[in-house]
């Protein structure tokens, strides 16, 4: 079996400023509370230029930068399934909704689990709608990063730059929204997302 099949058998994107200030802590500061790891490598989908904007703001805070084509091969037999049988280290990444499918399967089997879960939708008006999954007290942070910025990519490469992850069990949704980069810039959906090591692992 090759690997473009095993993945197929396997279903059945120097430091940048800090993040925006809350209560005269950072985010960062917010998130660090989780008391995980930080990400060490970034995952982009080169097919999009919101995803291309997040690897470039990732690398440049500091992050090892991982590009794919939508097609996770590579990826997984190259470089995470390698590195996760030895080091369960946190990811984040922004790609399209099928290749974070298939990772999130995949990390399954290295006791690894998606912490964080941020939808990006393109509407008709020129806006783009964030459906966020995290844990309830941090709702309020991530909404203040991604309302109404139109460098929100880049904030959110931040965001997993300088925070801690790990697995806080159960996650509540929210909803914010905010300019597209470009006038008239639409795209396919694209989620942003942290993986970081199971809990009990």
């Amino acid at each position: 079996m090759n690997r473009r099949n095993f993945l197929k058998t396997s279903l059945a994107g120097a430091t940048l400023p800090a993040l925006t200030a809350t209560s005269g802590l950072s985010l960062a500061d917010a998130f660090d509370a989780w008391s995980g790891d930080k990400a060490s490598i970034a995952v982009s989908d080169a097919r999009f230029h919101q995803s291309r904007l997040f690897g470039s703001a990732a690398e440049q805070a500091g992050l090892r930068h991982l590009a794919i084509d939508g097609d996770v091969t590579a990826l997984w037999f190259e470089h995470l399934d390698p590195l996760w049988r030895k080091h369960r280290v946190v990811i984040a990444g922004m790609t399209a909704r099928q290749p974070l499918f298939v990772l999130e399967r995949l990390a399954w089997e290295r006791d690894m689990r998606v912490v964080l879960r941020i939808e990006h939708d393109w509407t008709a008006n020129g806006l783009v709608d964030h459906q966020l999954e995290a844990p309830q007290h941090q709702l309020p942070h991530l909404t203040e990063l991604l309302n109404d910025h139109a460098d929100w990519s880049e904030r959110l490469a931040r965001l997993g730059a300088n925070c801690t992850w790990s697995n806080q069990g159960a996650c509540n949704r929210s909803a914010v929204t905010s300019p597209a980069v470009r006038q008239g810039d639409r795209t396919a959906p694209l989620v942003s997302w942290i993986i970081a090591p199971a809990r009990n692992a």
